[in-house]
């Protein structure tokens, strides 16, 4: 494996990581709240593809 392939694998598995953790976030949050389960998901997406975008321009200024 190329140097460049390890790191398109790691940036998966950050990606997964990443949207893991943002739905976790956004369903104690919702839960906190008392907020209905739309919102809950549309908290946690949004979140997941903001820390996505960064993660993938992270990644290709690197490579």
């Amino acid at each position: 494996m190329t140097k460049h392939s390890l790191k398109l694998i790691t940036t998966g598995f950050e990606i997964f990581a990443s949207f893991l953790v943002s739905m976790g976030l956004s369903w104690l949050i919702g839960q906190w709240r008392g907020w209905p389960k739309v919102y809950i998901l549309l908290l946690g997406m949004g979140l997941a593809a903001l820390t996505n975008v960064w993660i993938l321009i992270k990644t290709f200024r690197k490579l």
